[in-house]
């Protein structure tokens, strides 16, 4: 998982603890979720072959 996805996520979760601040735990689930799809998106864009050379 690359840093910008990592600091991504963690703007996002910021972002939601504000929002969701009363129930830690489904912040808890979120950050869970957030992680796996990153690293699924990562793991995707890794087997993927860029076009273009971009």
């Amino acid at each position: 998982m690359s840093a910008a996805a990592i600091e991504r996520a963690r703007g996002w979760l910021a972002l939601l603890a504000v929002i969701l601040e009363p129930a830690p735990w489904v912040l808890a689930w979120i950050a869970v979720g957030l992680l796996a799809v990153a690293a699924r998106r990562a793991r995707f864009a890794e087997s993927t072959p860029q076009l273009g050379g971009v």
